[in-house]
């Protein structure tokens, strides 16, 4: 992200200010992430693949939950990021999500099969919690000396 703004900051050839550019490339950038993560793998790969699984007998592709969520937290990362360069990236954000968030429901209510696994998230979570109450104490400790 350094890179990409000192590029935009020290051209001299332009006429616009590199904040206009930047947030263009971002709203670029959102645009071919949402048509890449809705037509490539929502589309492309999990309707038409299920369409084959089901001509040919096949089992029908589980739903894979880690590129799903890498591509909403992606989606959503591009959004905050550029939300300085370009407000408006927010209001798009939110329509992908929504969007999204229909077409994944359809994929895994109809299309794909729920996976077998099962995430156990709890051991997880209370482990950073503590981690956090440690780190908290530690703080407030030595904190309380320097205020």
């Amino acid at each position: 992200m350094a890179c990409v703004i000192y590029e935009f900051t020290t051209r001299t050839d332009s006429k616009t200010c590199w904040e206009n550019q930047l947030g263009v490339e971002f709203y670029k950038l959102f645009i071919f992430d949402t048509l890449v993560s809705l037509v490539l793998n929502s589309i492309l790969f999990e309707f038409i693949l299920s369409g084959f699984a089901k001509i040919a007998k096949f089992k029908a592709p589980d739903f894979d939950i880690p590129t799903n969520s890498v591509d909403v937290i992606f989606g959503s990362a591009i959004a905050l990021i550029g939300y300085y360069f370009s407000p408006l990236l927010c209001l798009m954000a939110c329509a992908r999500l929504v969007i999204m968030f229909y077409v994944k429901w359809i994929s895994v209510a109809f299309i794909c099969d729920v996976p077998k696994f099962v995430i156990n998230l709890g051991s997880v979570s209370m482990t950073q919690i503590i981690g956090r109450k440690i780190c908290l104490k530690i703080f407030q400790k030595y904190l309380h000396f320097y205020l």
